[in-house]
């Protein structure tokens, strides 16, 4: 059995980005630490969860450029933080 925190999380930056990302951590004073700080610079929506090793194993990070997709689309766009 391990210690270790496995966590997936994401979002939507001040650009319009989304994105999901995967991280762990050793200690639980680490992960609160990556709480704390997430929270005080997220620019948008902001969600995380832990998950087994098995399911972060599995998981890919991704990012996705909605107002850059909307552009090339010749779409109007705004953004609603």
């Amino acid at each position: 059995m391990t210690n270790t925190i496995y966590v997936v999380y994401g979002g939507r930056d001040c650009d319009g980005v989304l994105y999901s990302y995967k991280t762990r951590f050793s200690t639980l004073h680490e992960y609160y630490a990556w709480i704390k700080e997430s929270e005080e610079f997220k620019e948008g929506p902001f969600w995380h969860n832990r998950v087994s090793e098995q399911v972060w194993k599995k998981r890919k990070s991704w990012t996705k450029d909605l107002l850059g997709i909307a552009i090339e689309n010749g779409h109007p766009s705004k953004i609603y933080v």
